[in-house]
């Protein structure tokens, strides 16, 4: 009986001596997971220095304003727009008893779309865009007094690098009323409703990326086509002036 009972308390004893608490598993266990512990907070620490040190680098670099320099493209960007408000004078080069001269005068308001980004280089380096034109004048000299229509353009930016001046070329169509008609003596315009077709050369003045300053000479032929007995047609050039705002 007393050898029974001190084998059962030494095991007791060897049992208490390798308590949960003091067992070299559960050591290694505490310090690796002190160890995840530090090496998480480590990082965290580290990532928010590196964030308050990003978001403060972008404080201090703040974006250049656009600058009116002539080496920017953005106006010609694709989908970029433009508004043309415009003034001419045309004057008719017909002439005879039954061809008086008609010169008139009027005002134009176009609204383009660039179609696609500045390509190629050297002399064709530039962009095409797509123009809706309404206008309304007077006649000054000749039969009739009102004109008025539209016409669709298509026309092509010359935008070069290094200049402030930016060329384009431009073609279009349309139709329009004018009131020359009733006088029957003449045999330029046969009816009230005639077909407009044009061609012009111009160049902006760019002062800015939004503001230009635009000079153009145009082309216009205005005829029914034979849809009127008289239909000799009108021919027309002369100067426009006005501005260009992008946007």
């Amino acid at each position: 009986m007393i050898k029974k009972y001190l084998m059962e308390k030494s095991a007791m004893e060897e049992t208490a001596s390798v308590s949960p608490a003091g067992s070299p598993w559960v050591k290694r266990k505490t310090n690796a997971t002190t160890n995840a512990l530090s090496s998480l907070l480590l990082t965290a620490v580290m990532a928010v220095i590196l964030s308050a040190a990003s978001v403060a680098h972008a404080g201090l670099e703040q974006p250049l304003s656009p600058s009116v320099t002539s080496t920017s493209t953005s106006p010609f960007e694709q989908w970029h727009m433009e508004l043309q408000p415009m003034g001419a004078a045309l004057f008719s080069f017909t002439s005879g008893a039954s061809a008086p001269a008609i010169n008139y005068a009027m005002g134009t308001v176009r609204l383009g779309v660039m179609l696609n980004d500045v390509q190629f280089s050297g002399f064709f380096r530039g962009n095409c865009e797509l123009l809706g034109e309404a206008f309304g004048g007077g006649i000054f000299n000749g039969p009739g007094d009102v004109l008025g229509g539209g016409s669709i353009l298509i026309r092509y930016n010359y935008v070069q690098p290094n200049s402030h001046f930016v060329p384009y070329f431009q073609i279009g169509g349309g139709g329009l009323y004018i009131d020359s008609y009733k006088d029957e003596s003449q045999r330029v315009i046969g009816q009230g409703f005639e077909f407009n077709l044009q061609g012009a050369v111009g160049v902006r003045y760019m002062i800015n990326d939004q503001w230009a300053a635009v000079l153009e000479a145009d082309y216009r032929h205005i005829s029914n086509a034979g849809l009127a007995p008289r239909n000799d047609g009108l021919n027309s050039i002369g100067p426009f002036v006005g501005v260009s705002y992008f946007y």
